[in-house]
């Protein structure tokens, strides 16, 4: 069903499409700045990981050794986080784009309007008599 939008409908159904691009852009934007922040993050706990294991492969003491290892692994691990969530981003990035846009605004549609464009109020016959109980009464049987 065709439908024209007043100037005023058309006013509002452009506001709600520029809200939701400035919401669509406020959000890839947060998305670009946790990626980079991932990338720095991953990068200061690789060169971490690369000092802690050439200090603990310096080492004498084992005690310090072991603590050193252990330190090294929780930054593996940090780093591993890191990558999958830098994955994550990416992939919301990327399928964001690749997803076609599925449909513009909804028109608004006065229901109330239509209703009294349908609505038709039953003409009175000559042919029926007032009193016939068979005569339908009511607005349900208007046909």
């Amino acid at each position: 069903m065709e439908h024209e939008l007043t100037p005023q409908q058309q006013q509002q159904a452009d506001d709600a499409a520029d809200a939701r691009l400035a919401t669509h852009n406020r959000t890839r934007r947060g998305l670009w700045v946790l990626a980079v922040t991932l990338l720095v993050a991953g990068g200061a706990m690789c060169y971490l990981m690369a000092t802690v294991l050439a200090a603990a492969g310096q080492s004498e003491d084992p005690g310090r050794r072991d603590f050193l290892t252990r330190l090294a692994v929780v930054c593996l691990l940090t780093v591993l986080g890191d990558f999958i969530l830098l994955v994550w981003v990416a992939w919301r990035i990327i399928a964001h784009r690749l997803r076609p846009n599925r449909h513009g605004p909804t028109p608004y549609i006065n229901a109330w309007a239509l209703a009294g464009k349908r609505f038709r109020i039953r003409k009175p016959s000559d042919d029926k008599d007032e009193d016939d109980p068979n005569r339908p009464t009511g607005w349900r049987n208007s046909n």
